[in-house]
């Protein structure tokens, strides 16, 4: 079962891993950084410790790849 849930958790590290390499790799990212850094602002990027709404994230890409269907959610509506 440790065996399982350590296969779970490397494969949840490398979806992260793909996730933030795709974010940073995006030319509308690599512009928005290379634009702060040219006003000597993307220090004041560090302040900002946002965390990515994942649940959105994943439907999104999920409902962009005709070959992959969400599940739906279980219980009530929201």
């Amino acid at each position: 079962m440790a065996s399982s849930h350590n296969s779970q958790k490397k494969l949840i590290e490398v979806l992260w891993q793909k996730i933030n390499t795709a974010i940073l790799g995006s030319p509308e990212v690599q512009t928005a950084m290379t634009d702060l850094k040219n006003a000597s602002q993307l220090d004041a990027v560090k302040e900002f410790n946002l965390m990515l709404d994942v649940e959105k994230l994943i439907e999104e890409t999920l409902e962009q790849n005709p070959e992959t269907k969400p599940e739906p959610k279980s219980g009530g509506s929201r």
